[in-house]
């Protein structure tokens, strides 16, 4: 019984880390900060945040907006070309 308990407990902890490293590999692709911009949701710990009214996650600190190089206006972190100007000299928020 104890054996069939430790094998469990082994496959458990496997399942969890596969999904974590999933789950990791999803957020540096684009298309996943597209699908939880749209949803309002943090790119790197998928709470619920405000892109347009908040510089950072209140839940994991993550940047949410940097600074463009070119036309110094604030822009999402997680696309490659600036917002306003379409720049790509994106710099982080300071």
């Amino acid at each position: 019984m104890a054996i069939a308990i430790v094998i469990v407990y082994f496959i458990i902890v496997k399942i969890q880390q596969n999904e974590k490293r999933k789950r990791e590999e999803t957020r540096k692709n684009k298309l996943s900060f597209r699908i939880n911009f749209n949803n309002g949701l943090c790119n790197s710990c998928e709470n619920k945040v405000d892109y347009l009214n908040m510089n950072f996650c209140p839940h994991c600190s993550e940047k949410l907006k940097t600074q463009c190089k070119e036309c110094k206006e604030l822009t999402f972190s997680s696309l490659e070309y600036c917002y306003h100007c379409g720049s790509t000299q994106i710099t982080t928020f300071d």
